[in-house]
């Protein structure tokens, strides 16, 4: 079966889910990925390292770790981070204590 090229910009989709209070999701961090090779992560504290092959970024509870080829970070404010590039691979860590 050979597969067809995707023409279209399909929608967000939404891979990640960090509750971090059980009654209140406004502290929540989410990742989202589309598939134009951007990804978003909404309510992160911080951003700890970042070259155009790797981003490490810290949430409350746990570190986010982006690699890829040519990472750009394309937007940043205090509630959104948003990079694209060629993202190869994400690793999601808890915070050691």
């Amino acid at each position: 079966m050979k597969l067809k090229p995707i023409k279209e910009k399909l929608p967000l989709i939404n891979v990640f889910k960090d509750m971090f209070s059980k009654t209140d999701t406004s502290s929540a961090t989410s990742l989202t990925i589309d598939m134009d090779g951007g990804i978003t992560l909404e309510n992160f504290r911080k951003i700890i390292d970042y070259t155009n092959e790797k981003a490490a970024i810290e949430t409350k509870n746990k570190i986010v770790y982006i690699y890829g080829t040519n990472l750009v970070i394309t937007h940043c404010d205090r509630h959104f981070a948003t990079a694209c590039g060629i993202i190869e691979k994400i690793e999601i860590f808890a915070k050691e204590r």
